[in-house]
């Protein structure tokens, strides 16, 4: 039987350590190659309660409450009209696993001509530095609508939408800042990514979304987003010069991640004290579906080459879902992670000015969808057990969260 590691890098990117040809899993982390989530025995909660179809939630600390910032589709559409109707809700907690509690909308699809009238969507919220303060930055996708709005209605899933000319093709990466997690929330009136330019031969010229920001202790950013163009739908990457820009794409721009892969979220393992392991970019992401793939998981030492472990060392997680209460399900869909950090202690000499993509995951929130509704989509959307909705399940990192 061949061995299963050769250096540490072969346990998915120094998720473990590699003893004799065999991979040791840091906490955390599980398999023959380190390259599974090991979740608690806690097991998996419903993060909130709603009547609406809701797509996974961003979590963060704020002394001792959690807050989660999460995306909700209005009207009674379910999310594949996330361009069109979905907005971006703020909930409260005192435990990462919830329940949580809603406290209001914080970003709603604005009117038009601004490019993000359509829908809102996909937020991912982190503590960033600025010019001596802190702030609240809420990444996000927007989307115009394309409409006409002298109706004075917004559009809804009633409506026919081109998939290739309509609110998919205007999708764009967002950014909205707060001094509070309670909002207000200052929006640009540009968007922070755009598509490429085809003409210069940039493979993601039609469509961008589903921002990935890794904040670096030197104050840049790097940002892993979906791209689209023509039948070409994979990850690429971009450079910003802070948390709030300007990006630009890597040249020559290209995907760093393939077409099966979407919905990134990321963090920053930081170097070891004896030198042994190299800082080390990981993402967890969407990878497929059902009872044996669901979450796929990638890693790079420089953000540009990225290792996709998934083929190597299995899925991450599946789309079983083990409840807190007993039992077992398998979705029909588990998407869009996004986890709650728990933060790494600054590297030496870097003070407060430490990014803030730092730390290990502590729990992983997705979007599941128990089984496909008679009018998957809606209006009507059939009745709430095959909506999709919001769940958290803890990490196995040897302390409880």
């Amino acid at each position: 039987m061949p061995a299963a590691c050769s250096t540490a890098a072969d346990c998915a990117g120094f998720n473990g350590d590699c003893v004799s040809g065999g991979c040791e899993c840091h906490p955390g982390w599980a398999g023959e190659r380190c390259g599974q989530v090991s979740w608690s025995a806690a097991g998996a909660r419903r993060a909130f309660r709603s009547r609406s179809w809701t797509w996974g939630g961003s979590p963060i600390r704020d002394g001792s409450t959690v807050h989660m910032f999460a995306s909700e589709m209005t009207g009674d559409c379910g999310v594949l009209h996330y361009c069109s109707n979905s907005r971006v809700v703020h909930l409260t907690a005192a435990h990462p696993l919830g329940p949580y509690e809603r406290a209001g909308v914080a970003l709603a699809p604005r009117s038009p001509p601004h490019w993000d009238s359509g829908g809102v969507h996909g937020p991912t919220i982190h503590r960033v530095r600025s010019g001596g303060a802190w702030l609240w930055a809420l990444y996000y996708m927007g989307s115009a609508n394309t409409w006409d709005p002298r109706d004075g209605t917004h559009p809804n899933c009633t409506r026919r939408v081109d998939p290739r000319t309509g609110d998919r093709a205007t999708r764009r990466v967002g950014l909205a800042t707060s001094a509070s997690l309670w909002g207000p929330w200052a929006r640009r009136d540009s968007p922070l990514l755009g598509p490429g330019d085809r003409a210069a031969g940039d493979w993601d010229y039609e469509d961008v979304s589903n921002a990935t920001p890794l904040l670096l202790r030197n104050g840049t950013v790097l940002m892993l987003y979906k791209g689209r163009g023509g039948d070409l739908q994979a990850v690429g990457v971009a450079r910003c010069a802070r948390f709030d820009g300007p990006c630009s794409r890597l040249r020559p721009a290209s995907p760093v991640l393939s077409s099966r892969v979407e919905d990134t979220w990321g963090w920053v393992a930081p170097a070891s004290e004896d030198g042994t392991r190299p800082e080390v970019l990981h993402v967890l992401s969407h990878a497929g579906n059902g009872a044996t793939e669901a979450g796929g998981h990638a890693w790079s030492l420089d953000g540009v080459r990225w290792n996709d472990t998934t083929r190597s060392a299995g899925a991450a997680y599946t789309g079983a879902v083990r409840w807190a209460g007993g039992g077992t399900q398998v979705m029909l869909r588990r998407e869009r992670p996004q986890g709650l950090l728990r933060a790494a202690a600054p590297a030496r000499g870097a003070g407060e000015e430490a990014g803030g993509s730092y730390g290990v995951p502590e729990a992983v929130c997705t979007a599941v969808q128990p089984r496909r509704c008679p009018a998957d989509g809606g209006p009507p959307s059939g009745t709430e057990d095959c909506r999709s909705f919001t769940i958290c399940e803890a990490v196995a990192l040897g302390s409880p969260v």
